[in-house]
């Protein structure tokens, strides 16, 4: 793994690094110079900031007033997965992978953080599908954004942060936190120094990181043109309509959590009893894109009923476009499962 120091102005936004992941992702054979079983490995650190999953609705997930209040900044990435919080005490990691097997790429990345906290005496584990626990809480969250011929994968080390600041800001879906069988989102989290015997300086201990990840291999840099492309990138991180999220009217809206999936909402406008189109939100894990025209298309103008929907659903393989869906799982949300009504 090459190491991408990255030696830019202090207080740079969340997504200005999200920029520089999706730019290196779509030139990373110039970054790997011929090593195509390399990737590029590097950390940051932000403001106090809250993100968003590409498919998640803002009202649904913060307190706005009390994010504003506090100068939190609102912003929204490209791959799929939950709300985070995130300040100067907490450790982003980014990975950028030539392989768009997600599945593959994404395990091998949640063993590499399990195996870096073991070494440093934290018993953690992976849990579900994209955590990483330890002491029976959560010290990581991490997701995926799949490209044309690589992977992104990132992902969040609390070490130090603001854990009453992240409860105050995060407002979760009531079903995620009544399934963990807990009553905050602070009572399921935890910092890593706090679980270690002698925590570190997180200086030292983000050092340690880059080191159990990219050893002393060379690394790579980002040129003076190089950045200024990744200025361009962040321009569509920083567009009020992709922040705020896509608007939909829909007349009914299902939803319910899916073991190894997430939280499913599906919105539908109907005409009478007749599908008009389809939005699928939540905070699962998408795999590409077009999913809503797809379903939108296959189901438009017809009733609003299992039998119909899966029919027309015929040869559709959900799995080829959200983490574990399958289509039976989708059916059983947006239509009720067979043999009981629809909520």
């Amino acid at each position: 793994m090459k190491l991408l120091p990255l030696d830019v102005p202090a207080g740079r936004e969340l997504v200005f690094y999200l920029s520089v992941e999706e730019y290196v992702a779509g030139s990373l054979p110039s970054f790997l110079e011929g090593t195509p079983f390399e990737g590029v490995f590097f950390l940051w650190r932000t403001p106090p900031t809250v993100i968003f999953g590409r498919n998640q609705v803002m009202e649904a997930e913060v307190d706005r007033n009390f994010c504003r209040e506090k100068g939190i900044t609102l912003s929204r990435r490209k791959s799929g997965g939950g709300c985070v919080y995130s300040d100067s005490g907490n450790i982003m990691v980014s990975c950028i992978l030539p392989s768009t097997d997600v599945k593959d790429v994404f395990g091998m990345f949640l063993s590499a953080l399990e195996g870096f906290l073991r070494s440093v005496g934290v018993d953690a584990s992976i849990s579900g599908r994209n955590d990483v626990m330890a002491g029976g809480r959560k010290v990581s969250g991490n997701a995926f954004l799949r490209m044309t011929s690589s992977s992104v994968i990132h992902g969040t080390l609390l070490y130090d942060c603001d854990l009453e600041t992240m409860q105050r800001a995060i407002t979760p879906h009531p079903d995620k936190v009544k399934s963990k069988g807990v009553d905050s989102v602070r009572s399921h989290v935890a910092n890593i120094s706090s679980l270690m015997e002698d925590p570190l300086p997180i200086g030292e201990f983000m050092e340690k990181l880059k080191e159990y990840f990219c050893g002393s291999t060379a690394p790579v840099a980002l040129s003076p043109s190089s950045f200024e492309e990744v200025l361009k990138v962040e321009e569509t991180y920083l567009d009020p309509s992709f922040i705020s999220g896509r608007k939909h009217s829909y007349s009914i809206e299902r939803g319910a959590r899916v073991d190894g999936v997430g939280e499913v909402d599906v919105e539908m406008d109907l005409e009478g009893d007749s599908i008009q189109g389809l939005h699928l939100g939540g905070d699962f894990l998408s795999l590409r894109e077009g999913i809503d025209d797809l379903l939108s298309e296959r189901l438009r103008g017809r009733p609003d009923d299992r039998e119909a929907a899966e029919k027309a659903l015929e040869g559709l393989v959900m799995e080829n476009y959200v983490l574990n869906l399958t289509s039976k799982a989708f059916l059983d949300v947006a239509f009720g499962k067979k043999g009981k009504p629809k909520d």
